[in-house]
């Protein structure tokens, strides 16, 4: 699977809001603030196909930047 550019937009918005992330299977990711006083959720192009966490969303942002189109595999 390819990330659009804008899914990496909204990703990178959302490591603003909280350093990481749990993405539920699905088009639909959400996030929260540590202090629980933002709340962010937005519909993508992408399907997920399984629940993962990225525990540092703005270093996995980062690397994904190194590649000019990673595809990411998730089983």
């Amino acid at each position: 699977m390819q990330l659009s550019e804008r899914t990496i937009e909204v990703l990178k918005n959302f490591a603003t809001i909280q350093p990481s992330i749990v993405i539920e299977q699905g088009q639909v990711i959400r996030t929260v603030s540590g202090s629980k006083t933002i709340l962010a959720h937005a519909l993508i192009e992408e399907d997920f196909p399984n629940k993962f966490g990225i525990y540092d969303l703005p270093r996995f942002l980062g690397t994904l930047s190194l590649f000019t189109k990673p595809d990411l595999f998730f089983t």
